[in-house]
């Protein structure tokens, strides 16, 4: 049906049949089904009848109530206004379109006596009759346009929900989305983090052995360490008459040297002074004698040093050959 709500039940527009009291001059005209006169709240026209005052009630197609309650804007054509014009001049004379002018019954037959003239009480009666029954039908008109727009606003809001609820559908789509790839990297990060725990843990227990054996070994040393600063008594005397033969050996070496020297140096003299008596040499009475004595002397210290004042490994130089020449007294 034309002007029906998506999404909501239809709803048919009642028709009122006007019943008419006036003369059959405009049945062609009124040649309408009752389905097209339709009451409208806003098409009620009055019409002041200029012979007997009487009222009249214009009523607009179905189409035009069809063509307000979808809000769209129809252009009416040259046919239907015509008919229109048509239909207010029938008004206009006390007829109404769709019912025809012919006598019903009796009342009607009486009423139509008298040159055309209708009984006021019945014409009264009727009037208040279609009056209520109109009111009637445009509060039912009224209720239902309300409850359609009622419903028009609900589907509005309805469809704007709709498409919010959509947006939404979407705008979480693309966050599960964005959330399954940071799930992903999560995960992703988690086990190269257990990867690295793995190599930290084997390297923490390697560290573990490590620290064991230098501990051990730092043991071992203290303990070495302390054996030798803690040395027994014996190891000490010991160390000290090494080193105190070694500084005596050292004395006695230094006194040899000079010892080796000076008999070097006496045995030296003595010889030249015999090659100089050989030779005929005048010396003085006595100095012969002396460096023999000398002589004697000094090699009588070097053998006073014993091998073992000296220690087992003391070796005596060569001795150093005597000067060449006589000696300085001698010379001189």
């Amino acid at each position: 049906m034309r002007g029906a709500t998506p999404g909501m039940p239809a709803f048919n527009t009642p028709s009122i049949p006007i019943r008419s009291r006036k003369s059959r001059r405009l049945s062609k005209v009124s040649n309408r089904t009752d389905a097209e006169v339709t009451a409208d709240l806003f098409a009620i026209v009055i019409i002041q009848d200029s012979e007997d005052n009487t009222e009249g009630t214009s009523l607009p197609s179905q189409e035009e109530n069809l063509a307000v309650r979808d809000g769209s804007q129809k252009i009416p054509s040259m046919t239907d206004a015509a008919d229109a014009q048509r239909a207010d001049d029938t008004l206009a004379r006390g007829s109404v379109p769709g019912e025809s002018n012919e006598l019903k019954g009796p009342a009607d037959a009486s009423r139509s006596k008298g040159k055309g003239k209708v009984d006021p009480i019945d014409k009264n009666a009727e009037k208040k009759r279609i009056a209520a029954k109109a009111k009637a039908d445009l509060e039912e008109m009224d209720r239902q346009r309300t409850q359609a727009n009622t419903w028009e606003i609900c589907a509005a809001a309805n469809r704007q929900s709709e498409d919010d609820y959509a947006a939404q559908v979407e705008v979480l789509k693309e966050e599960k989305q964005k959330l399954e790839e940071e799930v992903k990297k999560r995960d992703a990060h988690l086990e190269a983090a257990f990867a690295e725990m793995a190599k930290l843990r084997a390297t923490l227990e390697k560290s573990h052995l490590t620290k064991d054996r230098l501990g051990k070994e730092r043991d071992e040393a203290r303990r070495r360490a302390d054996e030798i600063a803690s040395g027994n008594s014996a190891q000490r005397a010991r160390h000290s008459s090494r080193l105190e033969r070694i500084r005596l050996y050292l004395i006695t070496l230094h006194a040899l040297e000079e010892v080796k020297a000076q008999l070097c140096y006496r045995r030296g003299a003595r010889i030249s002074l015999e090659k100089m008596v050989e030779a005929e040499y005048e010396l003085p009475p006595g100095l012969l004698e002396n460096y023999a004595k000398e002589e004697e002397k000094y090699l009588a210290q070097v053998e006073s040093f014993s091998a073992d004042s000296v220690g087992d490994d003391t070796l005596f130089p060569t001795p150093l050959s005597p000067p060449v020449g006589p000696p300085r007294d001698v010379a001189s």
